[in-house]
């Protein structure tokens, strides 16, 4: 009887670490980037520019802030964790082209193979926050079909 009460905390036990939450993205450090052309993270296009990307805070990991490079807060946005299949040797950022505008999509620190992805709004929270249904005819990212 005690084997069996030993063995069924254990199980219990087993349950619950593979049901906690993944952890969220390894990135801890400020990645600081040059990018030579405009691009949208989060509906919000933003010239070509030195750029720092941070994890508000680590009780948040779930929000990023943008900031120029006099230091200035300009954005911030929704990220959920990702993983790629390698592990980039420096910082990387991954856009997305549609026709002539770039989309944030991914970004991962240098050494992991976790990161983070952009959210972009559906259409529903779109109208939720502006009170006006966004174009119909729009791609995944926002992009004007056409």
């Amino acid at each position: 009887m005690r084997r069996l009460s030993i063995f069924a905390l254990i199980s219990v036990a087993a349950l619950l670490v593979a049901a906690a939450p993944r952890a969220h993205a390894v990135i801890a450090d400020p990645i600081r980037a040059d990018i030579h052309h405009s691009f949208v993270v989060a509906n919000t296009t933003l010239p070509p520019g030195v750029y720092t990307f941070r994890i508000q805070s680590p009780m948040n990991q779930q929000v990023m802030v943008v900031s120029n490079a006099r230091g200035s807060k300009i954005l911030m946005f929704l990220v959920t964790p990702t993983i790629d299949s390698h592990r980039p040797q420096h910082s990387e950022l991954i856009f997305k082209r549609e026709g002539r505008t770039q989309y944030l999509t991914k970004i991962y620190q240098s050494g992991f193979k976790q990161g983070d992805s952009v959210v972009y709004p559906s259409r529903e929270q779109v109208w939720l926050h502006t009170g006006h249904w966004p174009p119909t005819n729009t791609g995944q990212y926002g992009e004007q079909q056409g």
